[in-house]
């Protein structure tokens, strides 16, 4: 008898084992851990709005407030990569502005385009009520949601309670002064805003005057798609480039006909600029545009376009890699409050078209959409009102500039030469000053010790010339830079 209940015994609890409650609690457990393991793999980032007022009539600006109580929260999987967390959260920020029920004024999209593109928004990370952390390209440069975190928590920028709960709290910051610049152009009524008219006495009865204004023809840009392969270069920490070949093809949409408005002097129709050597037309992939460069025909050849183009990519790795060092020693040497300046390097790369290019008739114009099948692109600047370029130096030139902003790119040169120990000297400093104050620089030349960066190259001797005739100013006294070997 005790032998057949401990054969029982055994059967109910073998039997347990497999039973479908066993089987239930176990899937139940795995569900658990999935969704566990899935919420891990999610950061969820609650947005507020902040603005800053436009400044007043002595040039002063107060602090920013929160726009009205509302906030807003996105959910992104943290293997997207920071460019498309940023541009998800400046997305979601224009929303707010655009679409509140207390927000009468009338605003046009361009200027809603210019309050919250990339380059006027700023982003800052809520630790505490009084500690805000300005999120800026150390955290964000060439990473993944995850990898933003993880910067975060080595600057020790967020809060426990987010890293417990995983969550991201951000402020989102724009500028009005354009909303004023607009309102002016579209409605007498803030015609007051402006000091000039100050002194005129007020209307005696409301009165209700149209916003509404004809809108111009835009023309449409029409694209075709074409398929690439895409190389981009990275700097190691040494300053050494290296270039990076993906095997996948992608597809780039770009701009139909534009050679038919080359021969103007203003963009149109997905023309956008030309130099002595180069044009530069749109393309976009995504949602993001892109300047497509290539060099002329009538100076070029299939070659010699491949050659110069790589050659420009590597030197703007080579020129973003400076940037870097150069507020990392401002860093060192507690120098504070150096305007934001950039190259427009992130995004960046060299693409080769997967299938040849159509010929050219004799008898036909040539209007193509490439002329070459290898191309350089780089992320499109934003340009039109409050946006300005200016050059700070030229290829053989030694920048000797007055404002703070270029004595601040004068500095940035001179650190680039002390830098690589007089080996580099970046030249035909130019770019665009965003409203802000900031700045992004482009297509830079260089001259080298070897002398072989480019056509551009003069070598060491147009190094000599810089450090013979430079003039240091107060930010490369304070930045340390002398001409005498750091290495």
């Amino acid at each position: 008898m005790q032998e057949h209940q401990k054969d029982a015994s055994q059967y109910r609890l073998n039997q347990s084992k497999n039973s479908p409650f066993a089987n239930a609690a176990e899937v139940k457990r795995k569900v658990s851990v999935m969704k566990q393991q899935s919420r891990t793999e999610e950061l969820d980032i609650d947005i507020s709005l902040w603005i800053h007022p436009p400044r007043d009539d002595n040039g002063q600006r107060a602090n920013p407030k929160k726009f009205n109580s509302l906030s807003t929260r996105i959910t992104l999987k943290t293997h997207e990569t920071s460019d498309y967390m940023l541009e998800a959260i400046v997305m979601k920020a224009k929303g707010l502005y655009a679409n509140s029920p207390t927000h009468a004024t009338a605003i046009s999209q361009e200027t809603l385009d210019v309050m919250f593109s990339r380059d006027t928004v700023q982003f800052g990370v809520v630790k505490s009520a009084s500690t805000i952390l300005h999120l800026d390209d150390t955290h964000t440069r060439s990473t993944t949601v995850a990898g933003v975190i993880a910067n975060l928590k080595r600057h020790r920028g967020m809060s426990e309670k987010d890293i417990k709960g995983h969550t991201l709290s951000l402020r989102v910051y724009v500028y009005e002064d354009y909303v004023i610049a607009d309102e002016e152009k579209v409605d007498d009524i803030t015609s007051s805003i402006r000091g000039k008219r100050s002194a005129e006495p007020a209307p005696s009865a409301k009165r209700y005057q149209s916003a509404f204004r004809r809108r111009s023809a835009v023309p449409v840009i029409s694209y075709e798609p074409h398929k690439f392969l895409r190389s981009v270069c990275t700097a190691s920490q040494d300053g050494t480039i290296n270039w990076v070949h993906s095997p996948t093809a992608e597809e780039i949409f770009v701009a139909k006909e534009w050679q038919q408005f080359a021969k103007g002097s203003e963009p149109q129709g997905g023309y956008i600029s030309k130099g002595l050597s180069k044009y530069a037309f749109r393309a976009r992939i995504g949602t993001t545009d892109y300047a497509i460069l290539q060099c002329k025909p009538i100076l070029s050849s299939e070659g010699s376009n491949s050659e110069d183009l790589s050659n420009e990519l590597t030197l703007l790795c080579l020129s973003d890699y400076f940037m870097k060092s150069f507020y990392q020693r401002a860093e060192a040497l507690n120098v504070v409050g150096l305007p934001r300046i950039r190259w427009n390097f992130d995004g960046a790369f060299i693409g080769k078209l997967v299938n040849p290019l159509p010929p050219v008739s004799s008898t036909d114009v040539d209007n193509r959409t490439f002329l070459w099948t290898l191309f350089l692109a780089t992320p499109l600047l934003l340009n039109g009102s409050g946006y300005k370029e200016v050059k700070f130096s030229g290829n053989l030139d030694v920048g000797n500039n007055h404002d703070v902003l270029g004595r601040v790119v004068d500095a940035f040169a001179h650190h680039v030469v002390c830098d690589s120990d007089k080996t580099v000297l970046l030249s035909d400093l130019q770019g665009v000053v965003a409203p802000d104050g900031s700045l992004i620089l482009f297509d830079p030349q260089a001259h080298t010790e070897d002398g072989d960066s480019g056509h551009w190259d003069k070598g060491s001797k147009q190094i000599d010339e810089f450090i013979r005739n430079h003039k240091c100013n107060k930010f490369c006294n304070a930045l340390d830079l002398s001409f005498t070997s750091e290495i």
